[in-house]
Formats: structure tokens, sequence, C-alpha cells
């Protein structure tokens, strides 16, 4: 079966590159507006959420990718755990009487039901666990395509947890925002994320030394670590 990640790939990147060229294109439309600063702070918090959870989409559909293209590794050891399973649970008799026969090709929609049997999407608290599960997961040759660098694990840590804050602004998420952050800045002592957290819009909203706000600047490095992933 051909892979299909490079597919996957160019939808994420297509996505979120119109993303971009729209949000530049409202930042330009409320220019002047006497409530350009509240508009501001409000355009770059919806659109670093809705890039964060089109990343989250784009792992969950890469690793499907992957493990469709070569699913046998995975399947032995499923075999091997459903075997055990039954033989803890029902002893060795009813154990060997129970078969379990893994298909001979996987469609996506069959994968997803295998590696995502509640419907949550495949997701991690943090880069190192995603990387856990693709080693459990994947094959080698593309389990090996998680273990990327610190700096960059850093930064995916830190989007996770801007991400839940954006989505409810709770006391927990917010201590592991600030977290994140100082870890990050430990991590890359030359990263353009350092600053003040709160309020997170006028964070966002910030421009750096290019022009950008960070709201670009964060969304351009998905992409970019996206094409390092494929």
């Amino acid at each position: 079966m051909k892979n299909k990640a490079p597919d996957v790939l160019r939808n994420f990147t297509a996505i979120s590159d119109q993303a971009v060229n729209y949000h530049k294109r409202q930042m330009l439309l409320i220019e002047r507006d006497r409530n350009q600063s509240s508009f501001e702070m409000l355009l770059v918090e919806q659109f670093v959420l809705s890039i964060a959870v089109k990343w989250e989409a784009f792992i969950n559909d890469l690793f499907i990718a992957y493990f469709t293209d070569a699913p046998k590794p995975f399947l032995r050891k499923l075999k091997v755990n459903i075997r055990k399973s039954n033989a803890d649970k029902f002893g060795l008799f009813i154990s060997k009487k129970i078969k379990f026969v893994p298909p001979e090709s996987l469609t996506s929609t069959m994968a997803q039901e295998i590696l995502d049997p509640r419907g949550w999407n495949i997701s991690a608290s943090t880069f190192e666990k995603l990387s856990q599960k693709a080693n459990q997961y994947l094959s080698a040759k593309y389990a090996k395509k998680f273990m990327i660098d610190s700096v960059d694990s850093a930064f995916l840590d830190f989007i996770t947890c801007l991400r839940n804050y954006l989505s409810h602004g709770s006391r927990r998420s917010s201590s592991a925002l600030k977290l994140s952050l100082s870890i990050l800045q430990k991590t890359d002592g030359d990263s353009e994320l350092a600053g003040h957290l709160i309020p997170i819009g006028k964070y966002l909203r910030t421009r750096l030394k290019n022009g950008e706000t960070r709201a670009i600047h964060i969304a351009l490095r998905i992409i970019k670590i996206a094409n390092k992933l494929v």
C-alpha cells in the first residue's frame, strides 16, 4: 500500500498556509480602527488556537498513514498481547480457542479503529509521550521520524499547553503554560517566544524583529516542524 503521509502533509500545509494568509488580511483590515488593539488580541488568539487544533489533526492523520503503510509489526505484538490477556483472564485452554485474525490489509478507517478505539484522535500531553506511542504502534522506519531535537520538542510541548490555555483559560492550564515556556527558554536560549504570557492576546500580537507577530511565528514554525516528520 502506498504511503499516504506526503498527502497528509500537503493537506496540512495548504490549509495552514491559507489560514496564515487569511489571518494577515484580517489584521490589515482592522488597522486604524479605534478598537484595533482589542480586535488584534481576539484575532491572534483565535488564529493560534485554530493552528494548534489543525496540528493535532495532522498528527493523528500522520500516525494513521504510517500505520496503514506498515501495520504488521504492531499487529504481531497485538496478537501476542491478546493471547496473553485471554490466558490471564480465562486460562490457557480457553485462550487457545480464541483466535485473532488480523486483516491482510488496512484502510485508514480500520487503522483508526485499531489505534483510537475511543475516537478521541491520537495525541499525547507531551511530544516525548507521542514519540513513545510512535515506538509502540509504528514500524521502526516511521517511529524514528518522531525522534526530534529537544528544541522542537520543547516548542511543541509549549504549543500543547498554549492550546489548552486558549481553550478554557483555567488556573491549571495557565500554570502549565508558564512552566512550558520556562522549559522552552532553558532549552532554546534564543527563543523569540520569551516574554510575559498574560494577557495572552497581547503576548501573541507582539511583533518580533522581522515584523511578524508571535502568532505568525508560531504558525510558520509548526509548519516547518511538520515537514520534518514526513
